[in-house]
């Protein structure tokens, strides 16, 4: 199973509006445009802890996502996951936790 998380959440100011929301990171000091969703999604990652893509849809959306919304979800952690955001953990069994690489 592959969860999600948001180890920096310290480093990182998030500020969410109607229209879309905004990202700060303390650590390099970028700010980022982020649309609606992408707000509650990251919102979910930076207060839920460590959460799969599929239980952060289902909270953002508040029922099961479609096959399409699962995709663009896959899509847009793995855009937080390269703006160095969040983590991409693989949990293998429940006594070994790594980090998947992509």
């Amino acid at each position: 199973m592959t969860t999600w998380c948001c180890p920096r959440a310290k480093d990182l100011s998030l500020r969410i509006w109607s229209e879309g929301g905004v990202v700060f990171d303390d650590a390099n000091a970028q700010l980022h445009e982020l649309t609606p969703i992408a707000g509650e999604v990251l919102n979910q990652l930076l207060t839920g802890g460590s959460l799969t893509a599929h239980e952060i849809l289902f909270n953002v959306l508040g029922e099961a996502p479609s096959a399409e919304e699962a995709v663009q979800m896959k899509q847009l952690l793995l855009h937080f996951k390269a703006m160095d955001i969040i983590e991409c953990i693989c949990l293998d069994s429940p006594a070994t936790i790594t980090t998947q690489q992509n």
